[in-house]
Order: structure tokens, then sequence, then C-alpha cells
């Protein structure tokens, strides 16, 4: 078999006589892969030797050329940016052939900072030699700030700038910053509150993040509103109703209850028996419900039901009759 003179001698030092030697022909490698070889330009005037022959008068010895490598620069990435290390590195030994590279050294690209990566490589020779790319971590771009959510302030509003901020979501190189880097211009707004211009006033809002970046100021609208200091009122237009209940086929006590309160609370409507008015809210903003429990007799006859009517107005006052 034609054999690197360096496997050949390997073979001798550490094989006894007798050792089974297996020869195959196959795609696979086998555990130890296929040796890689050193690959000598045939104008050489050492082309009658072996690289890797030990004799002390191999020309080759002489030539203490160290491998070379390809690839390895300097650069500078995003901060949360990914970055692969090893990409479109490789090195090759005096003879231009391919050696492998060994990488030592690491990235943290959520961190800015400066990291040293160094590569090195080794040829059948045992001729080495290490190279060094420095990796700049920087962060150059701005966070990016959205606000989501109705905002309403009112006379009586306590840190009206709190409020505004935990509806603004700040996001930095996939992070989530603190709402400290949030600067707001609400100066509109207390304008407005100053001489009591209820509506709808436009607000900007910005951030910076820790390296210096800024982003561009987004519109905020918050709603200014005046105080709804009183519940609704819910006037009765009827205080009576009846409502027959047909229990004929109900048998179970609770369901025969249940049954009739349900009636009850389905008779009185808004508009028909109540009507409902609040010193802010419109009576579209109001929400009304009614409800009924009845707990007393089910055999037939007249029974005396209360339902009860709930208003709530849209600053969550309530009141009920």
């Amino acid at each position: 078999m034609r054999l690197a003179c360096a496997d050949a001698k390997w073979i001798y030092d550490n094989c006894k006589l007798g050792t089974t030697v297996e020869i195959y022909d196959s795609s696979n490698a086998g555990p130890l892969g296929k040796p890689g070889s050193m690959r000598i330009d045939t104008s050489s005037p050492y082309k009658g030797w072996d690289p890797t022959d030990p004799d002390p008068k191999n020309p080759w010895k002489s030539k203490k050329q160290p491998p070379v490598f390809y690839g390895v620069k300097d650069m500078t990435v995003e901060r949360g940016s990914n970055v692969d290390i090893a990409s479109n590195v490789s090195a090759t030994d005096f003879c231009g052939s391919s050696l492998e590279v060994s990488v030592s050294g690491s990235v943290d690209t959520k961190k800015c900072g400066t990291y040293t990566i160094t590569y090195s490589a080794t040829d059948a020779l045992g001729n080495s030699a290490t190279a060094t790319a420095t990796i700049k971590v920087a962060d150059t771009t701005a966070p990016t700030i959205s606000q989501s959510g109705e905002i309403k302030v009112y006379d009586s509003t306590k840190d009206i700038e709190t409020l505004i901020k935990n509806t603004i979501t700040v996001k930095d190189a996939g992070e989530t910053l603190e709402k400290s880097v949030i600067t707001l211009d609400i100066s509109k707004l207390k304008t407005a509150m100053n001489n009591k211009k209820y509506g709808t006033v436009v607000c900007s809002a910005s951030a910076k993040d820790s390296y210096g970046n800024q982003s561009k100021p987004i519109n905020i609208n918050v709603v200014y509103v005046s105080e709804d200091a009183k519940e609704p009122t819910i006037a009765l237009t009827e205080t009576k109703v009846t409502v027959f209940v047909d229990l004929t086929n109900v048998s179970d006590e609770s369901v025969r209850q249940s049954k009739i309160g349900q009636s009850a609370k389905d008779a009185v409507k808004k508009g028909t028996h109540f009507t409902v008015t609040d010193d802010i809210s419109k009576e579209s903003e109001i929400t009304c419900s009614t409800s009924c429990s009845y707990s007393g007799k089910t055999t037939a006859g007249t029974k005396s039901v209360d339902v009860t009517i709930t208003a709530k107005d849209k600053a969550g006052k309530t009141s009920t009759k």
C-alpha cells in the first residue's frame, strides 16, 4: 500500500509482528476517518522525498515554514447579532494542503466589549502556528419604542408619567428595557389640564439605551376627561311587571326556583322598565345588567320577586336599584 512515511513508522513502532491488517474498499472511512496527505508540487526539487520521512537527510526538514491562515480578520458586530467565529477560516501547510484549524475563545454578543479569538494549526512535520482575531461587539442601533392601550387622564390623576410609561414597551437587541429609559413630553397635556380643555391630547415619547442610542419619538394620544364624581342614575318607568312561569314539567325544587328567578330577571328591560343617565358618560357608555335570586315557595299562585338593576359608567362607578 502507499503510505506516508510517518504512518508507516507509526505502524512499525506500535504494531507487533503478526498483527492483522484489514484492507477494504468502501465509502465509509471507518472510525479513524480518512487521513489527509501533503500534496507536493511535481516541479519541486524535493519531490522524491516524503515530507514526513524521519530520515535526517530529508530536505523537507529544512523548510520550517509554519501553516498559513486564511479568513482570519478583525471585525465589529452589532450587539444581539449572530457571529460564527469559525466561518470561512482555513489553514494550509507549506505544500498548500488543507489543515485542521482549532479555535479557542468565545464571543458574547449580548455584551459590548472586545473579544480575542485564537486559531491554531499544525502540519504533518510538526510545524505549528497561531493567528488571532479581535471581535468587537458594539451597540449602534437605537431601541424600538411602541405604545398600546387607551390612556385616560382626569384632573385628580396622580403620577401621569408613570401611567403613560406603563403602556409603553422599549426593546433593544431583543431585550425589554426598563421604563427609566423613556423620556416623555407631556407639555401639551399639562397646558390642556391647566385650562380645563378636555379631549384628546397628543404627547410624545422617546427612549435612549445605555449606549447613548436615541430612538425617534412616537406620538401618544392621551384622553383628558372631566372627573366623573357621580355614579349613574337609574330611573324606573315601571315598578311592577307580571310574568307567567310554566313549571308543569319541572319537578326539581332548585330548578323551579332558578327558573322563576331567571324569568323575572329577563322580564326587566332597559328602555321599557327603566332608564339610565350619568353626569359624564353617554347612555351608550353605561353598561346595565339585571339579577334575581328566588328561594321561596314554588307552588301555584302569585309570588313577589325583586329584580336588582346595576348600572356602571365608563369611570367604573356603579349604582343599583
